[in-house]
């Protein structure tokens, strides 16, 4: 008895694996919700999309680990203020593994420099630069 419920756990693993491919899980969402995928064609097709763009961004993701200036083009392209909007940050950072304290509300793909930080150390070199002006005057 207790090796056919080993065969049976082993199995039900398996079969929740396999439910790894977009349209497998796009298929088990809406059969989970008492509907059957052949009577609601377009909101398969909407839940596929969605399905199939968070596995492109967890890809695209994947492939930047190491490279911090292209990871963060893909946070940039994946999270914004309409995310922010309906409250879907947290749904992002699970499907997706971006993180969700790392969204940029900024849409340009490129890398923007920090200006804050820009004038900061300016205002610091003139600052200095002044010192020691001031210093070599005294003497």
């Amino acid at each position: 008895m207790k090796t056919a419920q080993r065969k049976l756990q082993r199995y039900e693993d398996k079969k929740d694996q396999s439910a790894n491919t977009p349209k497998s899980k796009t298929d088990k969402l809406i059969k989970q919700s008492g509907l059957i995928p052949e009577t609601v064609p377009e909101i398969r097709k909407k839940l596929l999309f969605g399905e199939c763009l968070a596995s492109e961004i967890t890809v695209a993701k994947c492939a930047q680990e190491s490279k911090s200036k292209l990871k963060e083009v893909v946070h940039r392209v994946a999270s914004g203020r309409i995310i922010k909007k309906y409250r879907l940050k947290q749904l992002l950072e699970k499907k997706t593994t971006l993180n969700r304290r790392k969204s940029m509300l900024s849409k340009s793909v490129t890398a923007e420099r920090k200006r804050r930080l820009e004038n900061l150390q300016k205002h610091v070199n003139e600052e200095v630069e002044q010192f020691l002006n001031r210093d070599s005057k005294q003497r």
